[in-house]
């Protein structure tokens, strides 16, 4: 079996995994400025289902910002991983 490791390429997904999740922080945060305008101005039934609406957006959004953070962790960890157990091998050699 043949294993074959780009670093820069991992280095590259776990970057990008990590700007995705930042950009969804960043669009939660700014439709929360946008909306809090006109959520001050509603009332009865519009604004409780708004609320819920918004509610389960969030939620969905921050599972999936939460969900990249993490897969960039990994990414980053095991690009570290194989780095490291690629020049303990190449250290044995010399």
């Amino acid at each position: 079996m043949d294993l074959k490791v780009n670093y820069g390429s991992l280095s590259t997904a776990s970057g990008d995994l990590n700007a995705g999740a930042a950009a969804i922080q960043s669009t939660l945060d700014n439709m929360d400025a946008e909306l809090q305008q006109l959520h001050s101005n509603w009332e009865g039934d519009a604004q409780e289902a708004y609320l819920i609406a918004k509610q389960q957006w969030t939620e969905g959004m921050t599972g999936m910002r939460d969900v990249l953070a993490q897969i960039s962790t990994l990414v980053d960890s095991a690009n570290q991983s194989y780095n490291s157990t690629d020049s303990a091998n190449a250290a044995r050699f010399q």
